[in-house]
């Protein structure tokens, strides 16, 4: 008999993940890449002789028995990558310029609270409640916990779609410490008023159990998936733009690459973003008019603004934290718009035979993809003087901000390397340069976009489905490998 063939769009970490676990199952699986190289957002590159990851920056689930690791140590893939905990007694920094204060305290379940509350004593009943509220939100996440799924009852529970904002603000009575747990916003692209609060709740319980990082760039971590996917027999095709899916009598039977290929197969996945189905399909009529309205409207997450620097030797130690940068309390969801930066996260992501002093330093600043959109037409190299201009002047707002956390940076820096969402948008194919897909609004109906799309034969994956991120693409390609393989089938292998 022969092997279910089938045909996946996209090799980014929704991509990837799906055809590594189709494929260790025996499926014949083929990716089809328009880039040159594999791995979307998982991609680094190289300037200046120093290694700056695109956009996955830190990730969590992979503790002993935490949800990623388990769907990692199935396929193999834990073994290749050279994964570094957070310092767990003490993972995060908070800057206050207001204040000229860092806060440093432990986001790991174990010092949580006991941290927190050397800051904020009043607050630690406050916090063994908001903890226990988060918890409460995730237990209606089945995937989450890589539990058999029962289906999601959201209605169970009232604080589920709040908005993330209100979410904290119900349960911490002190508006500074509210603030402070607000800031991860920065990491799943949070927005007032509109995040939901189980988004935050997936992000928070993430660090909880745990943040790690990839020593030597995320890109080890799309080589290794490439390594499982070849390792079963999948092939990988790349610099091959899928132009058009085609169908007979409503179900998808083969995609038209930009070269003229003809790809057949008998199930497909598309791992690119949602918005490009309607386009892609030969026929749009057969997604019903409800569905493509609901794909259609939905707007983009935002975007970011990133800056990379190289640093001399022996100018900044290396931190095993994440930092974040906070004008004021008051600026945590505040609304981006390019006349000033308010926050922003940042790192300096370890090396192989990482020494005292870090070698790169990274920031990563929210900003809405309208603050770029007059040079939405340019291309890299094609662009005016006055966007350069703009991007400059951002970058001297980080380098002015973030010389408060670092005095001595300016002398410290040997090499600026920068991206606006325009650049994000060119190098990673996602329209608007979103850092989280399809916007997630606590004030949409339907919450999530099926993964059953109106043809039988076509699914969808990635992070516009789901939650954010890298646990929430990763965890969402188990659910679609789920809908070829059967209800519950990896669940219980892993």
């Amino acid at each position: 008999m022969s092997k279910q063939k089938v045909i996946i769009i996209g090799a980014g970490l929704g991509g990837l993940v799906c055809a590594a676990l189709l494929a260790k199952e025996g499926l014949d699986v083929t990716v089809v890449e328009k880039n040159q190289r594999v791995g979307g957002c998982l991609q680094s590159y190289r300037r200046d002789n120093a290694i700056f990851d695109t956009g996955m920056h830190i990730f969590g689930g992979m503790h002993e028995g935490g949800n990623i690791r388990r769907i990692f140590d199935y396929l193999g893939v834990t073994e290749m990558l050279n994964i570094q905990n957070l310092d767990f007694t003490s993972d995060i920094d908070i800057f206050v310029d207001k204040e000229k204060t860092t806060h440093t305290f432990a986001l790991n379940r174990g010092q949580f609270v006991e941290s927190v509350s050397r800051i904020f004593p009043e607050e630690k009943g406050n916090l063994q409640n908001y903890l226990k509220k988060m918890d409460e939100v995730m237990d209606q996440m089945d995937l989450f916990h890589l539990r058999t799924d029962k289906g999601l009852n959201s209605a169970g529970n009232v604080d589920f779609n709040l908005p993330a904002n209100k979410f904290i603000s119900k349960y911490i009575g002190d508006t500074r410490l509210a603030a402070m747990l607000g800031i991860l916003n920065v990491l799943y692209a949070g927005e007032i008023n509109v995040t939901p609060a189980f988004l935050h709740s997936s992000t928070s319980s993430i660090f909880l159990n745990g943040a790690c990082r990839i020593v030597g760039g995320y890109e080890t971590l799309a080589d290794a998936l490439t390594s499982v996917i070849k390792r079963y027999g999948g092939k990988i095709v790349v610099n091959s733009k899928i132009v058009k899916i085609n169908t007979v009598n409503k179900e998808v039977v083969s995609v038209l690459t930009n070269s003229g290929d003809i790809i057949k197969g008998d199930t497909f996945i598309l791992a690119s973003p949602t918005n490009e189905l309607e386009s892609l399909l030969d026929n749009p009529g057969l997604l019903s008019n409800a569905y493509r309205s609901f794909i259609s409207v939905k707007e983009d997450s935002i975007s970011s603004f990133i800056v990379n620097f190289r640093l001399k030797n022996d100018k900044i130690e290396y931190s095993n934290r994440i930092g974040f940068y906070l004008k004021g309390y008051d600026k945590t969801w505040k609304d981006e718009s390019g006349s000033d930066i308010e926050r922003f996260m940042y790192m300096t992501p370890p090396v192989v035979n990482q020494g005292k002093f870090a070698e790169t330093l990274n920031v990563v600043a929210p900003l809405k993809w309208s603050v770029v959109e007059q040079w939405d037409k340019s291309t890299k190299g094609t662009r005016s003087k006055e966007y350069y201009l703009f991007k400059d002047r951002l970058v001297e707002l980080v380098i002015e901000k973030l010389s408060e956390v670092y005095p001595n940076l300016r002398a410290a820096v040997e090499y600026i390397d920068s991206a606006t969402p325009l650049t994000i948008r060119d190098f990673t194919g996602v329209r608007h340069g979103a850092m989280c897909g399809l916007r997630k609004d606590c004030n949409d109906a339907i919450p999530f976009i099926p993964l059953r799309t109106k043809l039988p034969n076509l699914l969808l994956t990635g992070q516009s489905i789901n939650m954010h991120g890298f646990c929430g693409v990763t965890l969402t390609a188990v659910q679609t490998c789920e809908e070829i393989l059967g209800r519950d089938y990896l669940i219980n292998k892993f």
